[in-house]
């Protein structure tokens, strides 16, 4: 699977990204007041509001996409070897995306923005 560098691009960039969102959180969890907001779907802003704990789902999250995606490319190869190639892109594109908002999130609770 890994001999498809497409496949093997992404892993590693998806990979990665999970790193920076991890190192990022990590770096600044002493910095987060005990509440930020994480929970963007609900209406009131007392509703957004989660323990600063549960900034950690973010890379949680980022590794999750990764191994579940590695584990469809696992199992899907044989069959559809193009499929692969577009699996692990939505991957990474998902991690870019939890990147994205967690620098989002952490910008506007501490004042990166």
């Amino acid at each position: 699977m890994f001999k498809n560098r497409i496949v093997l691009i992404n892993t590693v960039v998806s990979l990665v990204i999970a790193q920076i969102i991890f190192w990022v959180v990590f770096l600044n969890a002493d910095k987060l007041p005990p509440q930020v907001p994480l929970w963007f779907i609900n209406n009131t802003p007392i509703a957004q509001l989660a323990d600063k704990v549960y900034i950690w789902l973010l890379p949680g999250a980022a590794i999750g996409v990764v191994a579940i995606n590695l584990f469809f490319a696992l199992t899907t190869y044989k069959w559809q070897p193009f499929l692969i190639g577009i699996i692990m892109a939505l991957c990474g594109i998902a991690n870019a995306v939890l990147l994205l908002d967690t620098l989002r999130i952490l910008g506007n609770v501490i004042g990166w923005f």
